[in-house]
């Protein structure tokens, strides 16, 4: 994220578009080395494009606040997507949670709370 930050002003976009392509080999490789893959069914299909979706959003918001000034809030809230995920896995998937996860989602909901 810092070094999506020294990016000129100019290109802002084409850091995104790099990260994204970096991703598709590196999902390829985990692919055909992984024996335990398994392709989600088109139903998950909506949801599968709207975390896309909410993810390229988020980047593209964090470019933009780091291009206005404020890029210590942009990172704090930018770190805040592991406890968005772990929640959405409680509701969506009925995953248990431990209690240091729990304590996890409490402490960042915290922080964000003492930095605002």
């Amino acid at each position: 994220m810092i070094l999506i930050d020294q990016v000129q002003s100019s290109g802002i976009f084409w850091p995104l578009v790099g990260a994204r392509m970096a991703t598709v080999p590196a999902f390829i490789i985990v692919a055909y080395y992984s024996k335990k893959l398994e392709i989600p069914g088109i139903k998950y299909l909506p949801l599968i494009l709207l975390a896309g979706f909410l993810d390229t959003g988020g980047n593209v918001f964090y470019v933009l606040a780091a291009k206005t000034g404020r890029l210590d809030i942009a990172a704090i809230l930018a770190s805040l997507y592991p406890a968005v995920t772990v929640i959405l896995a409680w509701v969506l998937l009925k995953e248990k949670l431990r209690s240091r996860q729990w304590f996890g989602v409490f402490a960042v909901m915290l922080a964000v709370m003492l930095i605002s």
